[in-house]
């Protein structure tokens, strides 16, 4: 998923991905510990923001992340197949 999400990210946004370890406890992360399966997360928005009063999300920022998702979802297809 990983190597899916940076490759669509690069296609999508002609820009190198940054990686950040996030230990919220976010549905994701409990999910990942119960299951024992890794997570990746992705979407617009300034992480330090999340869950606070001052989170917001440009529209086209969300609009390009519905891009990015969609072609990671080709490129897990592609690494699949």
């Amino acid at each position: 998923m990983v190597r899916a999400f940076r490759r669509a990210i690069i296609l999508t946004s002609k820009q190198r991905p940054v990686m950040v370890r996030k230990t919220g406890t976010g549905d994701m992360n409990t999910l990942a510990s119960l299951r024992g399966t890794p997570c990746v997360t992705y979407g617009p928005g300034e992480a330090s923001l999340s869950h606070t009063k001052h989170e917001s999300v440009e529209l086209t920022d969300y609009l390009k992340s519905i891009s990015v998702i969609t072609e990671a979802l080709r490129q897990l297809e592609r690494l699949a197949g």
